[in-house]
């Protein structure tokens, strides 16, 4: 791997590492680890585990993947925090994700912890990126277009043999002025989305505000396309506001290429792409599908063939080396191949699919062993059709030579959607670790590693569809037997996250729960599509599914579709047991607040706390009392507010047993108290509820504490409480960072520097538009309480202008002003 990084093939030392970790299945010699002879070469092999990490990290960020790998780089340098070079890759990657501020303040606690455990100060590599960093050094950047083509679209696994004419002609068609829409046509396998990709690559650097992915292989519904599309755009709800609506007005003014990708089991959405096209004048759309769209506007290009002899024999040749690094592509086997692609209708799929064989079979043994129904296809019309049937027989052929338990596993692999883990395969199909690598190898499913230690797998769509076939030739008992494991699995990972989604490893659920969407949707489908006969039972299963997504949906801006799931629930299982109905009751009413609708959102909490009340489910009154109260808060009803609040606290000290949510309902109670300027009671409230709070969610109780101090007046606190907060909440993402601002916009108020509250709220401001939401009413408020002295001093119209200039500034931009103004020269330790 250093050696590939060392001659700049970056790719391949991404591919290798992977590859090398993939094989990792330690702890080493775990079994053996009390004999002496064991230990040293245990520590051996784990130090060479975690130098390979570290060498694909270099990769990923040498291909311009750190926004993707900053995640895995904060968690690697937490668990092994003296080692200089992930962490030298954690300050590169931050740089580059525009993060200065936090690039220095890892190398400042870096620096710390070595001074403190070993007295030694950084070596002088991290010294120098340190400098680096404070310079701007160009030198620690991405290419600009290389960064926007490596933000929105997958990396692709694997040079791109031929095309050249088709790449050009394409790009040509979304080039023209007068050109909005292009579809790309054709067959299943015959390589639409690997050119449709290649072409926005290629044409990254014409669109200012990028290109993006969006995958609907997954989807059979169209009404999910339009939340797909926001949320790959990074659009969320904004309350009161269809999501169309929201969504055309993020595009309005953006120079944007959308690459849409398997539109074909939900070409009924194809109007929601001309109402996009019509309210966005920069937007650019390609399309791949089997069929045209059929609506105005837009232009067809039929995806052909690959040339015989200049793609399909090199495209065979490179897959045959990579399955067996001792093939070559001698004459007399070149025209083996060259009859083996033209009887495989030049389709790169099928190619794919027989030259993994390569260990197996010659080339040649392959021409005979090929099915008898595959000449009978290349005898028809090239048709669509025909070169269909030869896919198919291709799948076939290939699936046919497996061992019968692989074919079985095969078979059960297809009831998931948009992939699995290893141990999702194991749970629902008993499919072992090796059965997988063996079907990888033969190219019937894809391997890939989100993260550096965590493998998952997938299946192209033309190869689950056939998959899909065959399981549902398959006798009921079986198929139903999968399927219920199938939606018990998720289940399970649906609840174990509902809990640890309110804790401090609360990203690393999202991030699971993000790559298993489309499996809880497959499960929720399957359980309420059931014969009515079974509806009582498994109703009651989907409902227990939809209400523990509650949280994930709020937190990933998917209220419209966890709501529209859970009233489906809630109808299906009408006797459902009432803690059951009460905790869907509570999920659907928090989704109805975040979508604005807070009458009904109480009616709805209302509703669950009764049914709680009736079961005796005191903690569940308590945790609804608290949605109460804060939805109360934000209609201005500060009496209720105060009133559902206490009662909450109060059920929380009896019941004595979760100190982090009495920690929360504390929080909210300090909020109601600021509203109504009690700045005494919300400071006690603060500090209470920061005493009971672990320290990882600390960045709330210091919060509230800075905005009673800028209420106060005492700036000084104010600073040095927000300094506390900031690399607590840092990494949690915009929403929490918008928070913070807003405090930080009071504090330069308080301090009389007007100008700097009015840039850092026009930044809040842009974000929010960005991100397609808006404070809730009463941080608005809030906001404008605070920013009085800063209007009085400056008058309307001027700070209305600095408003207007902080838009032009990104969130880090507005925080480094902070940094640099308000709260410089202060070092607080906590």
């Amino acid at each position: 791997t250093k050696d590939l990084l060392a001659a700049g093939a970056i790719a391949e030392a991404a591919e290798v590492a992977a590859a090398g970790l993939d094989l990792w299945r330690g702890p080493a010699f775990g079994d053996l680890a009390d004999f002496a002879f064991a230990q040293s070469e245990a520590l051996r092999l784990e130090a060479m585990r975690l130098e390979t990490i570290e060498d694909l990290l270099e990769a990923e960020l040498a291909l311009g993947q750190h926004h993707h790998v900053v995640a895995e780089l904060e968690m690697f340098v937490e668990e092994h925090p003296l080692r200089e070079r992930s962490r030298g890759q954690l300050m590169l990657a931050l740089h580059r994700c525009g993060r200065q501020a936090d690039a220095l303040g890892v190398y400042r606690a870096g620096r710390r912890q070595l001074i403190d455990e070993l007295g030694l100060e950084p070596g002088k590599e991290l010294q120098n990126l340190q400098q680096s960093i404070l310079r701007d050094d160009p030198g620690l950047r991405v290419e600009p277009v290389e960064l926007r083509m490596r933000r929105h679209l997958p990396a692709p696994a694997t040079p791109l043999i031929g095309r050249r004419d088709e790449i050009d002609e394409v790009s040509a068609m979304l080039r023209d002025p007068s050109v909005r829409l292009v579809t790309a046509t054709g067959p299943g396998g015959i390589g639409k989305t690997r050119l449709a990709l290649q072409v926005a690559h290629e044409l990254a650097d014409a669109f200012v505000d990028g290109v993006f992915f969006v995958g609907l292989a997954e989807l059979r519904d169209p009404d999910l396309v339009l939340p797909t599309l926001a949320a790959t755009i990074g659009v969320e709800e904004v309350p009161d506001q269809p999501l169309a609506a929201t969504l055309e007005t993020h595009l309005t003014n953006r120079q944007l290429l959308l690459l849409v990708d398997n539109f074909e089991h939900v070409d009924e959405a194809a109007p929601l792409l001309g109402s996009l096209l019509k309210a966005a004048p920069g937007l650019k759309i390609l399309v791949t599908s089997r069929s045209p769209l059929r609506i105005y506007g837009d232009h067809e290009y039929q995806v052909p063939q690959l040339a015989l002899r200049e793609e399909a024999v090199p495209l065979f040749a490179q897959r045959a080396h990579a399955a067996d690094a001792t093939f070559r592509l001698t004459e007399r086997v070149a025209e083996e191949v060259c009859e083996l692609c033209a009887r495989l209708d030049c389709l790169p799929l099928a190619i794919e699919l027989a030259a993994a064989r390569v260990t197996e079979f010659t080339p040649k043994q392959m021409l005979s062993e090929l099915p008898r129904r595959l000449e009978l296809a290349v005898l028809g019309p090239r048709d669509q059709a025909a070169r269909q049937q030869t896919l198919r027989a291709a799948i076939d052929w290939s699936l046919r030579l497996l061992p019968s338990a692989e074919q079985r596993t095969f078979t059960k692999l297809a009831v998931f959607v948009g992939g699995w883990a290893t141990e999702a395969a194991d749970a629902v199909c008993g499919g072992s670790s090796t059965q997988l690598t063996s079907l990888a190898s033969k190219s019937l499913i894809k391997r890939h590693r989100p993260e550096p230690d965590r493998t998952r797998f997938d299946m192209l769509e033309t190869i689950r569809e056939y998959g899909l076939e065959r399981f549902d030739h398959g006798p009921s008992p079986s198929k139903n037997a999968v399927r219920d494991e199938h939606a018990r699995y998720f289940l399970a990972l649906a609840e174990a996250a509902a809990d640890e989604l309110r804790g401090p490893d609360r990203m690393h659920w999202i991030t699971r729960l993000e790559e298993e969407r489309d499996n809880m949707r497959a499960a929720l489908t399957y359980l309420l599509d059931k014969p009515i006969q079974e509806q009582p039972q498994t109703a009651e299963t989907a409902l227990r599914l939809a209400a523990a997504l509650r949280f994930f949906w709020y937190k990933t801006g998917g209220a419209t579709e966890g709501s529209a799931w859970l009233e489906r629930t809630l109808a299906a299982a009408p006797a459902a047991p009432d803690v059951l109905r009460a905790r869907a009751l509570h999920s659907l009413g928090i989704l109805a607040a975040d979508r604005g609708d807070d009458v009904h959102a109480l009616a709805l909490c209302e509703e669950s706390c009764e049914l709680f009340r009736r079961a005796g489910e005191m903690a569940w009154v308590a945790r609804s009392l608290n949605s109460q109260g804060g939805i109360a808060r934000d209609m201005g009803d500060l009496a209720r507010a105060e009133r559902d609040l206490s009662e909450s606290a109060d059920i929380r000290r009896t019941l004595g047993d979760d100190r982090a949510s009495l920690a929360i309902v504390l929080g909210n109670l300090a909020l109601v108290a600021l509203d109504r300027r009690d700045v005494a009671r919300a400071r006690d409230l603060g500090e209470e509820c920061l005493e009971m709070t672990a320290k990882p969610d600390q960045w709330s109780p210091l919060q509230v504490l800075a905005d009673v101090a800028v209420e106060e007046g005492d700036v000084d606190r104010a600073g040095e409480l927000l300094r506390l907060a900031l690399p607590l909440l840092r990494p949690l993402g915009a929403y929490r960072l918008v928070e913070y601002l807003e405090t930080c916009a009071g504090l330069a108020a308080a301090m009389g520097k007007g100008e700097t509250a009015g840039r850092i709220t026009g930044a809040i401001d842009a974000a929010l538009d960005e991100m397609a939401a808006q404070n809730v009413p009463a941080d608005a408020r809030m906001r404008e309480r605070r920013l009085a002295p800063a209007r009085e001093s400056l008058g309307d119209e001027r700070l209305e202008a600095l408003q207007s200039e902080g838009r032009a500034l990104t969130l880090e931009r507005a925080l480094d002003e902070v940094l640099g103004g308000i709260l410089a020269d202060s070092e607080a330790e906590y």
